[in-house]
């Protein structure tokens, strides 16, 4: 024997064990796409690792030391393996079998055990970290958005009529980056080096326009790097970006990517097939208005892609005045991730899909959790005739209350509420038991 090399044995029970082989790999999710030769693949993590042990006991006292080598393999829990080669483990046995031979001796019996290593159960922890949790989730939107939008978008130096193609792709573009300075415009409480810088970047991005639609990743670059200045332009961008997230579905007017052209039509470059297999000499006007409308619509797709994968996280940042703010906050989140994750199941994008899905479930888990502590609004009415300030101070025992029952309320005339008024308003028993 070399060195290093030990004698079989579990819970104590010894037996020789010659041969012997461990397995492992990877859990490989493979989807295969329907009408299509193509599939997509998700690493879903480790395969439990085996150790498979085949060995024997024998001699005159054969019976005796098969019955407790049985006995230790069926014992509950986890027991102390000998292996000859990688020393002492802790181990459960999945199954075993052992197999008596008249042709190799009256007094020898074979055993094959096949094991996994042990490993304490581990709870969730309370002290996760959610901002990073979050924030990893998201950041994994970027590359498959960025690669759907890059097959979709249609290259107008790819197609006949390109001259057409690329001036109405070039509005598009202007309206939607004129759109975002709009918004970041409307950043409450910006800060202003920031936002002068910002608007002068995006000018300059729009005037790049011409060449941008011919270039359609240096575009989804430029999108998700303005997206993401204008999170950097106050504390609290929330709001801002969950309506860039809604504008953008809405921007193509279309299904993003998938009802402007035909499934198959498309490829990885941006070259439309259909286009490519006629005469250039040959226009069809119908053709360049799919085009056009598939470009907006993926623009449109891309920017909304780029919000939430910044909403998400931010929205942890965002002073929710009440459970019921970040509930409903939540609830518009997830509808636009929803959204998202239904266009890409529609375009046949599994891995984008399952990127939503997983950013969906996430967000939905985490601002729960952050919700959980907030106060609840509670519905009051009003008694007797009175001010929304006097009723401020009833209600609530804070005459600067007032402020948030009014704008919550949108109240016309809140120096005059009419009795019998039914008012939303934060708990005054304060935070929410969960």
């Amino acid at each position: 024997m070399f060195e290093g090399y030990r004698q079989a044995s579990f819970r104590g029970v010894p037996f020789h064990c010659p041969e012997r082989d461990r397995s492992g790999g990877r859990r490989v999710d493979a989807a295969e796409i329907p009408f299509a030769d193509s599939y997509t693949t998700r690493d879903m993590g480790l395969v439990i690792s085996a150790f498979n042990l085949s060995g024997f006991v024998f001699g005159a006292d054969w019976k005796a030391q098969a019955d407790r080598l049985e006995e230790a393999l069926d014992a509950s829990g986890a027991g102390r393996l000998v292996h000859p080669t990688r020393g002492e483990l802790d181990v459960h046995v999945r199954r075993w079998s052992s197999r008596e031979n008249e042709d190799e001796g009256m007094d020898f019996v074979r055993f094959r055990i096949e094991c996994i290593p042990a490993k304490p159960l581990q709870y969730p922890r309370a002290d996760v970290d959610q901002r990073a949790r979050l924030a990893d989730v998201a950041g994994t939107v970027r590359a498959p958005a960025t690669a759907s939008f890059t097959n979709i978008w249609v290259n107008p130096d790819a197609v006949a009529a390109g001259e057409t193609l690329a001036a109405q792709s070039e509005g598009a573009l202007n309206e939607m980056t004129r759109q975002l300075q709009d918004l970041a415009r409307q950043v409450p409480n910006p800060d202003m080096g920031g936002l002068t810088a910002f608007l002068r970047d995006a000018e300059g991005f729009r005037a790049a326009s011409f060449d941008l639609v011919r270039a359609p990743g240096d575009m989804a670059s430029g999108v998700f790097g303005l997206v993401s200045r204008i999170r950097g332009l106050t504390a609290f961008p929330f709001t801002t970006l969950a309506r860039l997230g809604d504008f953008g579905l809405s921007f193509g007017q279309s299904t993003y990517g998938t009802a402007a052209v035909p499934q198959g039509t498309v490829d990885a470059g941006g070259m439309a097939a259909f286009a490519a297999a006629a005469p250039v000499t040959v226009l069809q006007p119908p053709a360049v208005a799919a085009w056009t409308q598939a470009n907006r619509a993926s623009l449109g797709g891309l920017v909304a892609a780029a919000a939430v994968a910044e909403a998400a996280p931010a929205a942890l940042d965002e002073p929710f005045n009440s459970f019921d703010d970040a509930v409903a906050a939540r609830a518009d989140l997830v509808s636009t991730i929803r959204d998202l994750e239904g266009l890409a199941n529609v375009g046949r994008r599994r891995e984008e899909a399952l990127v939503y899905e997983d950013l969906r479930v996430t967000s939905w888990t985490v601002l729960g959790d952050v919700a959980a502590d907030l106060p609840r609004l509670v519905a009051r009415e009003v008694p007797v005739p009175q001010s929304a300030r006097a009723f401020s101070w009833r209600a609530r025992g804070d005459i600067r209350a007032a402020g948030d029952l009014v704008a919550r309320n949108r109240l016309r005339h809140p120096a005059h509420l009419p009795a019998g008024t039914r008012l939303k308003l934060l708990d005054p028993e304060g935070a929410a038991d969960g």
